[in-house]
């Protein structure tokens, strides 16, 4: 799934995260924790590929994302990476199903209407396929 090597990230001159090796292979469950600053989340944008590490190298799905730049890191974040932010980033004039079919064509994938229902039921969320984000509550939206 993921490789990360020597790995750290700064902000300014106060570094934030260290990560000198972790590997977690397909299907592996990992938890992480830690106190409010700690750089969860910025190990989260860096697996991701949303923010660069300062230093060090993440290989996720087999690939090295500082190889990859702009539309090619988009194209393959929208492939290989999903991740629930904190605040949502949904469209609020789309249903719920046209923010999942937004996210199809935004990965460079076909539209694909039936496949966008399926995610959403496997989250639990079909059966709100045609509300808009503010009709949502912030689980159903987060599944979204």
């Amino acid at each position: 799934m993921f490789d990360i090597e020597g790995l750290a990230h700064r902000y300014a001159d106060h570094e934030v995260l260290r990560v000198p090796h972790w590997r977690a292979a397909p299907g592996e469950h990992w938890l992480l924790l830690g106190d409010s600053g700690s750089g969860k989340t910025t190990l989260l944008h860096v697996l991701a590929g949303i923010l660069a590490p300062t230093e060090g190298e993440v290989r996720l799905a087999g690939q090295v994302l500082r190889a990859l730049r702009g539309m090619q890191l988009d194209a393959f974040r929208g492939r290989h990476v999903g991740l629930v932010p904190q605040k949502l980033h949904l469209l609020s004039s789309l249903t719920a199903l046209d923010n999942v079919r937004l996210a199809q064509y935004l990965a460079g994938l076909p539209d694909d209407a039936a496949r966008a229902m399926d995610v959403l039921a496997a989250l639990g969320v079909a059966t709100m396929a045609r509300q808009r984000p503010a009709e949502l509550s912030q689980g159903q939206a987060q599944r979204v």
